[in-house]
């Protein structure tokens, strides 16, 4: 293949994925899904504490997940999420109110599962089923909150082994220092 036709093959190349990136406007997908994120993810963040909780200290939960989420977001975004989720989980604990802003916290939550799945749909064309009604949102909110709650034990499982990894790497140091490298 000569070099001039490899040229107008990679322009055309070039020129339809273009076209087909203006036709899909994934900017347009990408920045509702970022901005929708920001009004999310802290809810997110309170139904884990919460939910993890239960299982493990709540305060150790916080830490390491702004721990997770400096390295994620650096700093700065680290610090604000941390304010927002204390700000939050320091509401008044009647409980109507907290069984009110837990339902609140899960409709957020679960509606930017729904946002990326339409947003997804759209840019693949997907035609999902034209199905309406409440059992269709119910399940809809179900499956993205089965989402947040496997994304909550995933962390959980990852804490426990970080946890055991150190334990060991502590017992091991006492006996052999110079395994703990690879531990």
């Amino acid at each position: 293949m000569s070099s001039l036709r490899r040229l107008r093959v990679l322009a055309f190349l070039m020129k339809d994925a273009f076209k087909e990136f203006r036709k899909n406007d994934p900017l347009r997908f990408g920045s509702s899904t970022a901005f929708f994120t920001t009004f999310a993810l802290p809810p997110i963040l309170v139904i884990l504490t919460n939910l993890l909780g239960f299982l493990y200290n709540a305060d150790f939960i916080s830490y390491q997940l702004i721990a997770k989420l400096q390295d994620m977001f650096g700093q700065r975004g680290a610090t604000q999420l941390y304010t927002v989720l204390q700000n939050i989980q320091h509401i008044p604990t009647h409980w109507s109110y907290g069984l009110l802003g837990m339902l609140f916290l899960i409709f957020v939550s679960t509606t930017l599962f729904i946002v990326v799945q339409k947003s997804l749909n759209e840019l693949w064309n997907i035609r999902p089923r034209k199905r309406k009604g409440i059992k269709k949102l119910v399940k809809n909110r179900a499956k993205s909150l089965a989402i947040i709650l496997a994304t909550g034990f995933l962390f959980l499982i990852s804490l426990l082994s970080d946890s055991a990894l150190s334990y060991i790497g502590n017992n091991l140091n006492q006996f052999m220092p110079t395994t703990t490298a690879f531990v």
